[in-house]
């Protein structure tokens, strides 16, 4: 049976706000979300609600267990969350040849792994809060292409995928 999900990119956080000095480094699982951050998961919450007719307040969601993702819910209006560490964001050494990798359509073998590990194991919830780079490799092993030409999801969008 086919599923409809919608994976959701956390909002902006201290650990995303390079021009915060002092900000954790990349996979800091406590790094709260910044003032834009809470910002923008208040209007996500408005567009799941307006745009995908959503109920918030009585749908659950899958969250991974960084800090982030689960004020991100939280901040969109989401009470029902159930953490996963399958939608933990990747933990990489080299963070440039990562992302030199995927910008050329390179998927790392470590990043593929995870993402199908992920589709293979799935949150029973249709709402996924994760990470940028495990989205971007779920979205290369299922050939979702972004109209954009961007590799890398924005802070709070929004990517429905269809899984088995």
């Amino acid at each position: 049976m086919r599923r409809k999900i919608l994976m959701i990119r956390h909002a902006l956080s201290e650990v995303n706000n390079f021009d915060n000095v002092g900000a954790p480094v990349r996979g800091a699982e406590n790094a709260p979300l910044a003032r834009q951050g809470r910002l923008q998961a208040a209007q996500l919450g408005d567009k799941l609600k307006n745009v995908y007719g959503m109920d918030v307040t009585r749908t659950p969601a899958a969250v991974s267990e960084f800090l982030r993702t689960r004020q991100t819910a939280e901040r969109s209006g989401f009470l029902i969350l159930e953490p996963y560490p399958v939608l933990n964001e990747f933990r990489a050494d080299d963070w440039p040849k990562i992302l030199a990798d995927l910008r050329s359509g390179n998927l790392p073998p470590e990043l593929k792994a995870l993402a199908w590990d992920l589709l293979a194991n799935p949150p029973k919830e249709d709402i996924w809060f994760t990470h940028g780079v495990l989205m971007t490799a779920v979205c290369h092993i299922l050939g979702i292409k972004r109209d954009d030409g961007r590799i890398y999801p924005n802070f709070c969008e929004i990517i429905p995928i269809t899984i088995n």
